[in-house]
């Protein structure tokens, strides 16, 4: 039995955690939620395209060691209700709870990839500062720089 991934993107505004996206596992589009759209978030990427449980590892040590001490965070006390309805939606079948800044998600993708992805995919694009951390943040979340990445944040869990 497969373990998949599952996220909502949050986002700081006016001092409440709001829901931008949900990241169903494998959907099809890619939709800003309400909320996003009216807080004027205008842009999505999608995160999980397939199983990689070296990210899992590394993201909250589920299926695969973490090269990290980044250990699973549980659910925020104040997670937004977009996240609070998802996580409803599994009826306690989701386990391994966590959270994590969009840069946090970055590094673990980037320590989940050593194996030469970077020369061979090319849906990573280097910004002009250079910064793989960042490429990676508008890659996998549409977050540029001076979108204030630590104003944002992923509920994460798992399902079997």
């Amino acid at each position: 039995m497969g373990c998949d991934i599952h996220a909502v993107l949050e986002k700081k505004h006016e001092g409440a955690w709001v829901g931008v996206h949900a990241f169903p596992y494998l959907g099809e589009g890619v939709e800003i939620s309400a909320i996003g759209k009216e807080i004027g978030y205008k842009h999505a990427s999608w995160f999980f395209r397939n199983r990689s449980y070296t990210f899992f590892g590394e993201i909250a040590g589920v299926r695969a060691p973490s090269s990290t001490s980044l250990e699973p965070r549980g659910v925020p006390d104040d997670a937004s209700e977009l996240a609070r309805m998802e996580l409803a939606g599994w009826d306690g079948d989701a386990h391994t709870h966590t959270w994590a800044t969009p840069k946090e998600c970055a590094q673990a993708w980037i320590r989940s990839r050593q194996d030469g992805f970077f020369e061979t995919d090319k849906t990573v694009r280097l910004l002009d500062n250079g910064s793989l951390e960042d490429s990676v943040c508008v890659h996998l979340f549409g977050l540029y720089p001076d979108e204030n990445p630590e104003e944002h944040r992923l509920v994460i869990w798992f399902d079997n």
